[in-house]
């Protein structure tokens, strides 16, 4: 994508405009997004599977919100962070010395809007382990190729990113319109799910092609064509790529 793709006004640009993209694209693209108003697609490769990377901690963050509906746990009960829980790459927690007693929702916050991978870690622990996660967003979800294989755990995920977890666009775009339509795990939930995933920090992928900024007020910027706190056309997204 470029700038330019936003003055697509056809289809059949929006098509050719793809095909470029994949010619001039050294490993494999897939791509699922579904306009939530009108219902039109924007498939490709949408059914084949892709490792996930962090995207995979939304499946996280719906099986903590359930079992919170079913009376399993309390959104404000405080988890100790112990060594066994820290861990590299994204996030701040692994900064910290153990024996901090973040609640739930912190974790959820930090997992999601900081990418944490320690606050990760110890909801998936909190979850019951990578089964339980998977059993609902597949089973009780019918998200069939959403899997999380592993713990946030650099020695079993090795090179291969694939070991830590995989999914379709397809099934990924199909669990963010559920999302947005309010309607995984329930409307209350969804709405909080959903204002956590709204304060997310990471900027600099696919949301700098987008005329939204949900931090234009914050930062006293003016929509100008540019930048919006709000848009006219929902869109559910997912963009994966795989190196060849």
């Amino acid at each position: 994508m470029t700038q330019t793709a936003a003055n697509l006004k056809t289809r059949a640009e929006l098509d050719r405009r793809i095909a470029t993209l994949q010619r001039g694209f050294q490993g494999q693209l897939g791509l699922a997004a579904t306009n939530l108003a009108t219902g039109e697609q924007v498939l490709v490769n949408a059914d084949q599977l892709f490792p996930t990377a962090s995207v995979i901690k939304v499946s996280v963050l719906a099986e903590l919100f359930a079992q919170a509906e079913e009376g399993r746990l309390m959104l404000d009960e405080r988890l100790q962070m112990q060594a066994s829980h820290i861990v590299g790459g994204s996030g701040v927690l692994r900064e910290l010395l153990p024996g901090l007693q973040p609640t739930l929702t912190d974790l959820a916050m930090l997992m999601v809007v900081l990418s944490d991978n320690t606050a990760t870690n110890m909801l998936i622990d909190r979850l019951g382990g990578c089964d339980v996660i998977n059993r609902r967003v597949q089973g009780e979800y019918g998200f069939a190729s959403v899997a999380l294989h592993n713990r946030v755990d650099f020695e079993k995920i090795g090179s291969d990113v694939r070991r830590f977890a995989e999914a379709t666009p397809a099934d990924l775009a199909r669990f963010m319109e559920r999302l947005a339509r309010e309607e995984l795990v329930s409307a209350s939930a969804s709405r909080k799910m959903l204002r956590i995933m709204s304060r997310q920090q990471y900027l600099d992928q696919v949301p700098r092609y987008l005329k939204v900024n949900p931090y234009a007020r914050e930062l006293n910027v003016q929509p100008d064509g540019r930048c919006r706190t709000t848009s006219k056309s929902r869109t559910a997204l997912r963009p994966t790529v795989r190196r060849t």
